[in-house]
Protein backbone atom coordinates (compact mmCIF):
# COMPACT_ATOMS: atom_id res chain seq x y z
CA UNK A 1 0.00 0.00 0.00
CA UNK A 2 1.03 3.56 -0.49
CA UNK A 3 0.67 4.35 3.21
CA UNK A 4 2.04 1.77 5.66
CA UNK A 5 -0.43 0.66 8.32
CA UNK A 6 -3.62 1.35 6.37
CA UNK A 7 -5.45 -1.79 5.29
CA UNK A 8 -7.64 -1.77 2.20
CA UNK A 9 -10.70 -2.03 4.44
CA UNK A 10 -9.62 1.05 6.40
CA UNK A 11 -9.11 2.87 3.10
CA UNK A 12 -12.81 2.31 2.37
CA UNK A 13 -13.54 4.84 5.11
CA UNK A 14 -11.21 7.39 3.52
CA UNK A 15 -11.55 9.01 0.14
CA UNK A 16 -8.04 9.20 -1.24
CA UNK A 17 -6.71 11.11 -4.24
CA UNK A 18 -5.81 9.27 -7.44
CA UNK A 19 -3.70 11.25 -9.90
CA UNK A 20 -4.03 10.57 -13.62
CA UNK A 21 -0.71 10.33 -15.47
CA UNK A 22 -0.05 12.77 -18.30
CA UNK A 23 3.02 10.78 -19.44
CA UNK A 24 4.08 7.13 -19.11
CA UNK A 25 6.09 6.05 -16.07
CA UNK A 26 8.64 3.21 -16.01
CA UNK A 27 7.89 0.54 -13.46
CA UNK A 28 8.35 -3.03 -12.32
CA UNK A 29 5.83 -5.62 -11.22
CA UNK A 30 5.93 -6.65 -7.58
CA UNK A 31 7.47 -10.11 -7.46
CA UNK A 32 7.38 -12.82 -4.79
CA UNK A 33 8.00 -11.49 -1.29
CA UNK A 34 7.77 -7.91 -2.50
CA UNK A 35 10.83 -8.16 -4.75
CA UNK A 36 11.17 -6.25 -8.00
CA UNK A 37 9.78 -8.31 -10.88
CA UNK A 38 9.55 -7.81 -14.65
CA UNK A 39 9.54 -4.30 -16.13
CA UNK A 40 6.21 -2.70 -16.97
CA UNK A 41 5.25 0.66 -18.41
CA UNK A 42 2.55 2.49 -16.48
CA UNK A 43 0.63 4.13 -19.35
CA UNK A 44 -0.81 7.60 -19.82
CA UNK A 45 -4.27 7.64 -18.26
CA UNK A 46 -3.38 5.28 -15.42
CA UNK A 47 -4.01 6.60 -11.93
CA UNK A 48 -1.51 6.49 -9.09
CA UNK A 49 -3.16 6.45 -5.68
CA UNK A 50 -1.83 8.96 -3.14
CA UNK A 51 1.33 9.74 -5.15
CA UNK A 52 2.08 13.40 -5.87
CA UNK A 53 4.79 15.23 -7.76
CA UNK A 54 5.97 16.70 -4.45
CA UNK A 55 6.11 13.34 -2.65
CA UNK A 56 8.23 11.90 -5.47
CA UNK A 57 10.72 14.75 -5.18
CA UNK A 58 10.89 14.43 -1.38
CA UNK A 59 11.53 10.66 -1.56
CA UNK A 60 14.23 11.16 -4.19
CA UNK A 61 15.95 13.80 -2.06
CA UNK A 62 15.73 11.79 1.17
CA UNK A 63 16.68 8.34 -0.03
CA UNK A 64 18.45 8.93 -3.36
CA UNK A 65 16.77 5.75 -4.63
CA UNK A 66 14.79 6.26 -7.84
CA UNK A 67 12.03 3.79 -7.05
CA UNK A 68 9.07 3.44 -4.75
CA UNK A 69 5.86 1.39 -4.72
CA UNK A 70 2.28 2.55 -5.16
CA UNK A 71 -1.18 1.28 -5.93
CA UNK A 72 -1.92 1.91 -9.60
CA UNK A 73 -5.32 1.85 -11.32
CA UNK A 74 -4.73 0.98 -14.97
CA UNK A 75 -6.94 2.40 -17.77
CA UNK A 76 -8.60 -1.03 -18.20
CA UNK A 77 -9.78 -0.87 -14.56
CA UNK A 78 -7.43 -3.43 -13.03
CA UNK A 79 -5.29 -2.36 -10.11
CA UNK A 80 -1.97 -3.54 -8.75
CA UNK A 81 0.85 -2.50 -6.49
CA UNK A 82 3.72 -1.49 -8.76
CA UNK A 83 7.26 -0.29 -8.17
CA UNK A 84 7.71 2.91 -10.15
CA UNK A 85 10.50 5.30 -11.13
CA UNK A 86 10.18 8.39 -8.92
CA UNK A 87 11.89 10.68 -11.43
CA UNK A 88 9.41 9.71 -14.18
CA UNK A 89 6.40 10.16 -11.89
CA UNK A 90 7.64 13.55 -10.68
CA UNK A 91 7.31 14.77 -14.28
CA UNK A 92 4.12 12.88 -15.22
CA UNK A 93 1.92 13.94 -12.25
CA UNK A 94 -0.74 15.28 -12.01
CA UNK A 95 -2.86 15.73 -15.08
CA UNK A 96 -6.14 15.26 -13.26
CA UNK A 97 -7.15 14.36 -9.70
CA UNK A 98 -10.08 12.21 -8.65
CA UNK A 99 -11.08 10.77 -5.29
CA UNK A 100 -11.32 7.01 -4.93
CA UNK A 101 -12.05 4.58 -2.11
CA UNK A 102 -11.31 0.89 -1.72
CA UNK A 103 -14.45 -1.23 -2.00
CA UNK A 104 -14.18 -4.47 -0.02
CA UNK A 105 -17.11 -6.02 -1.89
CA UNK A 106 -15.66 -5.59 -5.39
CA UNK A 107 -12.00 -5.71 -4.27
CA UNK A 108 -11.30 -2.65 -6.41
CA UNK A 109 -10.97 1.09 -6.17
CA UNK A 110 -14.24 2.87 -6.88
CA UNK A 111 -14.88 6.54 -7.64
CA UNK A 112 -15.75 8.23 -4.36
Amino acid sequence: MSEPGLTREQLAKHKVPAYTLAAPVAGWEVGPGGSVGPEVMIPVGAQMVRVTRESCRVLLALYRDDQSVADVIFPDGRHASVFYRLSDAANALPAHVERVAWCSKTQAYEPA
